[in-house]
């Protein structure tokens, strides 16, 4: 039996996690929408276009989502109280009791627990995204970036003009080869360490980290190899050029060279 891909695990690990968390939703009469509209809606007051941008939904999603909601009662539109011409979403007691305790009334004073964890636990702030996910895409694209002329420079360095479009090819050929060879050993690696570690009963989220942790950590040991190769075997020439001058004086004085 052939091991499945690192592209099929992580299509199967999002399909079993929306299939679950549309389940447990459905059971408090929700749909996964409606949860995100909730969610951010709750903290503070927020227009129903603001809404729609962070559950990244167009217009006419955001309307039957809100329209959903206000027949459930669990959120209605008014005028927002610092600005009268906007009108925002607010949730309402119904939406903010917690699960399971439609029925029960809130001790007075009290609002009982959300029925949503907040913003937070849905769909990180705009901040948390772009440090998580962001700026390391940024460095990792950065880094290339710098590394790549550099190594293209010091590939062509020693090739003669009369070779230069020879060379230039081979060495995007051996890039792009390097590439595909390189993500297909490390996506093999982290695709069997994770069908390792669900073998053992290791649950899915907690399988394909650690397979990606191996593949991580042959990466950057394969770049501490091929720095220390670099280092080793790519020495600058040198030449005596202190000699030159004496050896053309014995020359032009007819003097043979010592030696």
């Amino acid at each position: 039996m052939s091991t499945p891909g690192l592209s099929y695990l992580l299509d199967h690990t999002s399909h079993v996690l929306r299939t679950r968390v549309a389940a447990a939703l459905a059971e408090i009469g929700l749909t996964a929408r409606m949860h995100c509209v909730l969610a951010h809606a709750l903290p503070e007051e927020r227009t129903q276009i603001q809404l729609a941008e962070m559950g990244d939904m167009d217009k006419t999603t955001m309307v039957v989502t809100v329209d959903a909601l206000e027949r459930a009662g669990l959120a209605q539109r008014r005028p927002s109280r610092t600005d009268r011409r906007a009108r925002i979403i607010a949730v309402t007691e119904e939406g903010a009791r917690p699960p399971g305790h439609a029925g029960a009334e809130p001790e007075a004073g009290t609002p009982g627990p959300p029925i949503v964890p907040g913003p937070r636990h849905v769909l990180p702030p705009a901040g948390a995204r772009l440090r998580r996910d962001v700026f390391p895409a940024m460095l990792l694209a950065g880094g290339f970036g710098l590394v790549l002329p550099a190594l293209t420079a010091l590939g062509m360095s020693a090739v003669r003009a009369e070779d230069a479009g020879l060379a230039s090819g081979l060495f995007n050929t051996t890039q792009q080869l390097g590439m595909a060879f390189g993500v297909a050993v490390l996506s093999t690696l982290a695709a069997a360490r994770t069908a390792d570690r669900v073998a053992l009963g290791d649950d899915r989220a907690s399988a394909l980290t650690s397979g990606f942790h191996a593949a991580f950590a042959v990466g950057a040991g394969l770049v501490l190899v091929a720095a220390g190769l670099a280092y080793a075997l790519l020495r600058p020439r040198t030449t005596k050029r202190a000699d030159a001058p004496a050896l053309v004086g014995r020359l032009s004085r007819g003097r043979a060279p010592d030696g």
